[in-house]
């Protein structure tokens, strides 16, 4: 929420469909809060991808930004009798706007889950995700986000099971990938219980 926040219209590239993180709101010793002129971390500076459904809703707020009054770094959400926006006015206002919708309470950091959860469900490989999310290391993504990648894991072996089907890989005396199991053939496996060489290591 506090690089959002810290967007300008700079920041905004119409012409290629990007938006440009690289700053972030934070606070000073005293609470005040300060723009920082990088983001939390490294990894964190990106550009993200503007998506059509959002695009005209992006070129209005840059116009609401142009035509405010004291705002001289352009940012994107402002509110009037600050310099910068609090996450907590933000929340607060969301929550009226989600009431009066009917909508269950969220925070606007829920926004982001949802965003990445939406992501995932509709096939973003975690490496991709990661750079979206600005985590400074895929297993940050993998470990956030573990009960939805495990919730479409039995529908990817499912590819993998169909996969060896078509091509004949399989025999009826093998068994398929499963949640729990690996490949297992229970011909050899009686052989190889009673032999007493040591299996090669799983690959």
């Amino acid at each position: 929420m506090k690089e959002c926040l810290a967007l300008s219209t700079t920041d905004i590239d119409l012409e290629h469909k990007k938006m440009y993180v690289h700053k972030t709101l934070t606070n000073d010793v005293n609470g005040r809060v300060i723009m920082s002129n990088r983001t939390k971390t490294k990894a964190g500076t990106r550009y993200l991808p503007i998506p059509p459904s959002l695009y005209p809703y992006i070129v209005e707020q840059m116009q609401v930004a142009d035509n405010r009054e004291n705002n001289p770094e352009k940012l994107l959400f402002k509110t009037t009798n600050m310099p910068y926006a609090d996450k907590e006015i933000v929340n607060t206002s969301l929550s009226r706007i989600l009431k009066h919708l009917g909508i269950e309470h969220m925070s606007s950091h829920s926004l982001r889950h949802t965003y990445a959860t939406r992501s995932i469900e509709a096939g973003v490989t975690p490496v991709v995700l990661q750079k979206l999310m600005g985590h400074t290391d895929v297993s940050i993504t993998l470990n956030t986000y573990t009960s939805v990648f495990d919730k479409y894991k039995e529908t990817e072996l499912e590819k993998v099971n169909k996969y060896y089907m078509e091509q004949n890989l399989l025999n009826s005396n093998t068994k398929l990938l499963s949640n729990n199991s690996n490949f297992i053939d229970t011909n050899s496996y009686e052989n190889k219980k009673n032999n007493s060489k040591t299996l090669p290591p799983e690959r």
